[in-house]
């Protein structure tokens, strides 16, 4: 092929690119990548803090920081509320909306939500992660999106 229609087609490519990316966007939906990330730290005292406040155009991120096993669970009603592309960290479970186990030093997060107040709970178990843990603590927060 000649220089000329490598050219032609890379910019096509560009083109369909910005295309697709457009229209992908066009429903409002966001993936993780895009979105700046706020925090949640999950201790073995609590959460820090516990009540966060974001914007709609802020991914939330739970990041654990305690010496168990963690696990973020919403309301189901909640899962309507998110706008994502890509799947998260989070899936429908009977009635609730939960992350998988989190390990220490690691985090789940949560894409774009809806406005609104929105409150959550952290189940903390020992192990690690294998199943059958009992939880130990229970922590109570709330997410407020602007």
């Amino acid at each position: 092929m000649t220089k000329l229609g490598n050219h032609v087609l890379g910019t096509l490519a560009f083109v369909a690119f910005l295309i697709a990316a457009a229209l992908g966007r066009a429903d409002g939906a966001l993936d993780h990548a895009e979105l700046d990330h706020v925090y949640v730290r999950i201790t073995d005292a609590g959460l820090r803090p516990p009540s966060q406040t974001l914007t709609a155009s802020q991914a939330i991120g739970f990041l654990n920081s305690s010496a168990k096993v963690a696990r973020v669970s919403f309301a189901a009603s909640v899962a309507k509320d998110i706008k994502c592309r890509t799947r998260g960290s989070f899936e429908l479970e009977g009635d609730r909306l939960s992350s998988g186990r989190i390990q220490g030093s690691q985090f789940a997060s949560l894409c774009s939500i809806a406005p609104g107040a929105y409150a959550y709970r952290v189940d903390l178990q020992s192990g690690a992660g294998t199943g059958g843990e009992l939880v130990e603590k229970t922590f109570e927060g709330t997410l407020v999106v602007r």
